[in-house]
């Protein structure tokens, strides 16, 4: 493409220049002609706006998390936009994304990871109760009646339902499986054929599921008789991994909890790692308020708003210990 090659490359990223220097030195060994500038910022308001003005104007590739552009005119000579997330769901307003000059690319695949890694660490957390040991390890108190040790449960066996069977959900999938864990994966299109369980997104070698053959089961729709389908295969963990649309929205609520807790005989644990508006935030809080729910315990990686606000009871539900990114 001639605008790498010979193109101006502008970074808007809250990372400090330093950081990003080994990747655009070997950016640079390939594409000598290209002019590389690189601001540390989240939203541009900490540039100078004649500055970011004439930098728009100039630049023909733009990698940003929010530092977009308000209008088309502002970049005329823009071909390329690259988000360096999975996600553009919260950017997809600004015209550059529906500009037909403009490609538009993301990093899909390779938060897969540090996500998946999330996860589970909370999901270990969750059933070796490690904050209780925490806590006290710091009160310096021993207080463990013998008979609750023979009461936590392995996850070997357990019932793992994967919401959303992407990069994310794979690499889940992948170390849950490794764990003992059985895999249910849920996607809106069927997928009743090898080739298209297959994975078409960018995989880290060794990593994911990129034949589609961990999950035991496959589910799809995206109706909510087919997602109460799901639900009902009496699981242990719900991990939500799909990407926010108007289909996914709120998508999780009262009602699919009341699934989960006709369904679930040892109640579920719900992990959050897509965005906070796939799920009812109010049905979610009311959910870990009621004690027989079907729910015992969350964790969110993300939530609605963020961040979350200090009066928020997620901050203090002792059902919700994982608030990593809140």
């Amino acid at each position: 493409m001639e605008s790498l090659n010979e193109g101006h490359l502008l970074v808007i990223l809250p990372i400090p220049n330093d950081l990003l220097k080994p990747a655009f030195e070997q950016l640079q060994s390939r594409h000598p002609k290209l002019k590389i500038t690189a601001k540390c910022s989240m939203n541009g308001e900490d540039i100078p706006a004649q500055e970011l003005s004439s930098l728009y104007q100039s630049c023909t590739i733009l990698t940003t998390l929010l530092c977009y552009p308000p209008n088309l005119e502002s970049v005329p000579n823009l071909r390329l936009v690259h988000t360096p997330g999975a996600g553009i769901d919260y950017a997809l307003d600004n015209p550059v994304f529906s500009a037909p000059q403009i490609r538009a690319t993301t990093s899909n695949g390779i938060a897969a990871p540090p996500i998946a890694e999330w996860f589970i660490g909370q999901l270990i957390n969750h059933t070796r109760t490690f904050d209780r040991w925490r806590q006290q390890q710091d009160d310096r108190k021993w207080d463990a009646p013998i008979a609750t040790l023979f009461q936590t449960p392995d996850l070997v066996g357990q019932r793992l339902g994967v919401l959303g069977y992407g990069s994310i959900g794979r690499q889940a999938a992948r170390v849950a499986s490794a764990l003992g864990m059985k895999v249910l994966a849920y996607t809106a299109k069927p997928k009743a054929t090898p080739e298209s369980k297959r994975d078409r997104n960018f995989v880290v070698e060794g990593l994911g599921d990129p034949e589609g053959t961990i999950p035991s089961e496959w589910f799809s729709g995206t109706d909510k008789e087919s997602l109460h389908k799901f639900l009902a295969q009496k699981l242990d963990v719900l991990l939500i991994s799909l990407p926010l649309t108007s289909s996914s929205r709120h998508i999780i609520g009262k009602k699919e909890f009341r699934v989960l807790k006709e369904n679930s005989p040892h109640g579920c644990f719900l992990a959050n790692v897509a965005r906070g508006d796939v799920l009812v935030q109010d049905d979610l809080v009311q959910a870990l308020i009621d004690e027989d729910s079907g729910l015992n315990g969350v964790a969110l990686d993300v939530a609605t708003p963020e961040p979350l606000p200090s009066d928020s009871p997620l901050w203090t539900s002792p059902r919700c210990p994982g608030r990593e990114s809140l």
